[in-house]
């Protein structure tokens, strides 16, 4: 495992020449990847199959943050739904596609067996030692942006009603030479106090927390980030202040479905629909992978006190932290 300096990723659009008049800052888009699986065939060719959504989360090495006096650097984890990762069979190798700022994308591989997972819900983390031989056109979002829990999510004026605005894989059209994310918003529906009944993997359901969305979501979209902005202006649908504290309430896990029957002219059968609603699992699940796997913890501290006997901070620089 290589040194974790960020120095090979960047962001192509300075702060101060973005566009003013976006719903979304241009910027969540960077934090945003696919994961690619890739299988050999007997002839030895890969067939490549894109899977889902992953995007980038950035902890510090001792608990600060960027632009904290503390700072000593930090660690890029790429986040996603946990049966995303899970799903990927034996045969199949596991990719990161990301964008360069040459215009194009590259694969960096990351093994199924180097995530880390939530112990009950659909939430899967691995950390990234991006390419030293490539400038990424990628951003990361920090820990702090993850609200702890329901009270953290109503503390920041955020509930049921609010919109809400994800980045992830339409599978019909992911892009060629580069990824092309797109753009869904819905609303909360629901914030319950009460756990829910999901499929976390083909092989296991459970009850976890999770809220839900009003919003149409398919497979390519499972491990979307979901970002709100709790002041923006709600009579104005089209103001946005790039300077405005945001939240990563959580991620997407999935499409809410239920079953159907139909008749036809010889027989009934059942069909499975979409309700508009999607399962959302709360930010506070992800920090908990983040911050308490003891891998993960043991990582960091290895790293701190590593920058600390070397008087030199691992540090990314400040304009690739959203």
């Amino acid at each position: 495992m290589g040194a974790w300096s960020h120095t090979g990723r960047r962001t192509t659009i300075p702060r101060a020449n973005e566009p003013e008049n976006f719903i979304l800052d241009l910027r969540f888009r960077k934090c945003t990847f696919f994961l690619l699986r890739k299988r050999k065939t007997s002839g030895g060719h890969e067939v490549p199959r894109l899977c889902g959504t992953a995007f980038a989360v950035s902890a510090g090495l001792d608990g600060h943050e960027m632009g904290e006096p503390e700072w000593a650097g930090g660690i890029d984890y790429a986040v996603t739904a946990a049966h995303v990762v899970k799903n990927t069979l034996a045969s199949e190798e596991l990719y990161l596609r990301i964008n360069v700022v040459d215009g194009s994308s590259v694969e960096i591989p990351v093994h199924v067996s180097t995530w880390k997972y939530h112990p009950i819900t659909d939430v899967a983390v691995c950390p990234v030692d991006w390419p030293k031989d490539k400038q990424l056109d990628v951003m990361t979002i920090p820990v702090t942006r993850l609200p702890q829990g329901p009270e953290g999510v109503y503390s920041n004026r955020v509930g049921e009603g609010e919109e809400v605005i994800v980045c992830g894989l339409l599978t019909s059209f992911p892009g060629s030479k580069r990824i092309q994310p797109i753009i869904r918003t819905g609303k909360i529906a629901l914030i319950p106090y009460e756990k829910m009944l999901i499929e976390v993997d083909r092989k296991t359901t459970r009850n976890v927390d999770a809220y839900l969305l009003e919003m149409i979501s398919w497979p390519g979209l499972s491990g979307s980030p979901i970002i709100v902005y709790p002041d923006r202006n709600p009579s104005n649908s089209r103001s946005f202040d790039y300077l405005l504290p945001y939240l990563l309430p959580g991620l997407v896990h999935g499409s809410l479905e239920y079953d159907k029957e139909v008749k036809f002219s010889r027989e009934h059968t059942t069909v499975r629909l979409g309700s508009g609603i999607v399962v959302a699992i709360p930010g506070e699940s992800i920090r908990t992978v983040l911050m308490d796997d003891p891998e993960l913890r043991i990582q960091r501290m290895e790293l701190f006190e590593l920058a600390k006997l070397e008087r030199k901070p691992v540090a990314t620089p400040r304009s690739n932290e959203v």
